[in-house]
């Protein structure tokens, strides 16, 4: 059965992301077909290259022919042309996964990709990344406002807050706060002993430190034997076993 994958992404605003989901939906309801899974990029710039997201990281890893990856919208794939011609033609194209990019009324198999879809879809990028850059210069000319307020009259009043601010930054221990929160986070993930025993059984089965799809069936046995399943209470296929290796791998091998 072919996986289809919802991908959603917001830099900061976590409604984005549910008016994301609202839009892949409604093309999943015209189109009869249910998402197998929703993968979110939270707080993550469009800047940031798909490999070091949870779209390289997480999604293509389990993509395979006649899979569907779905968006609301080009730009939550990337913002930079360069980014989302690899990720389609080096990655997707490969892999014969199906593209939908539903505000585009694009619907592609990417391993059929014509000329005219490839023009479409570098004119649709190369608006995602002139949109990013005019953001970014819009950024940049508020900062020297706020500098230049700074350097001659001493401070200025924050827009959203009303406060008085006399250096630019987060307020003093706000980003102390925000790090030990992290930190708290990632202990209490390490600790989990789901996790715990999930990873233990990874490594079992890991075959030269590679893992293969023939370990994450593998896995995929074990758990079910040791009576642990997903959230949902079912048994983890191999594709959700892959995802989780590479999540739990970063939260165990991290510096």
């Amino acid at each position: 059965m072919s996986k289809v994958i919802v991908y959603t992404r917001e830099s900061t605003d976590k409604q984005e992301a549910a008016q994301q989901i609202r839009t892949a939906n409604d093309w999943l309801s015209r189109n009869n077909l249910t998402a197998t899974d929703i993968v979110d990029d939270d707080g993550v710039s469009g800047g940031v290259s798909y490999r070091d997201r949870k779209l390289g990281k997480d999604v293509l890893p389990v993509f395979e022919r006649g899979d569907v990856l779905i968006v609301a919208e080009l730009s939550r794939l990337g913002r930079s042309i360069n980014d989302v011609n690899t990720l389609i033609v080096k990655e997707l194209k490969p892999r014969g996964v199906r593209l939908v990019v539903v505000q585009s009324d694009i619907d592609i198999d990417c391993a059929k990709m014509r000329a005219i879809d490839e023009a479409i879809i570098n004119n649709i990028a190369f608006a995602a990344q002139m949109e990013k850059e005019l953001i970014q210069e819009r950024t940049q000319s508020a900062i020297d406002v706020r500098k230049q307020k700074l350097a001659t009259e001493g401070s200025f009043v924050a827009k959203r807050s009303g406060r008085v601010v006399t250096k630019l930054g987060a307020p003093n221990g706000m980003q102390a706060a925000r790090d030990a929160a992290r930190g708290v986070r990632t202990a209490k993930a390490k600790e989990d002993p789901r996790n715990v025993q999930i990873w233990r059984i990874m490594n079992e089965e890991r075959q030269g430190g590679t893992f293969t799809r023939q370990c994450a069936e593998s896995v995929s046995i074990k758990l079910l034997r040791e009576r642990v399943t997903n959230t949902r209470g079912e048994a983890f296929t191999p594709e959700q076993v892959t995802k989780r290796f590479y999540k739990l791998q970063k939260l165990y091998t991290a510096l």
